[in-house]
């Protein structure tokens, strides 16, 4: 019974969103980086505008946008 999850977990495909916050005592502000998976990035694209691509413009605006409301 534990084999065959073990395989399939194994033989999943692995993608990970990584955020990082820090403190910035110059600005005074915090700073947040955040780095997503392709898989992720297509993911929070075609739910928030429904557009597939990824042209730099357009991710400027609906990443904007996406983080600003969650």
């Amino acid at each position: 019974m534990f084999l065959p999850v073990l395989i399939a977990t194994l033989l999943h495909p692995m993608h990970e969103t990584v955020a990082e916050v820090q403190w910035n005592p110059k600005t005074h502000r915090v700073e947040v980086a955040l780095r997503l998976s392709v898989l992720d990035q297509q993911w929070i694209q075609r739910n928030h505008t429904g557009a597939k691509g990824d042209k730099t413009d357009e991710i400027k605006t609906w990443a904007i946008g996406y983080l600003s409301k969650t």
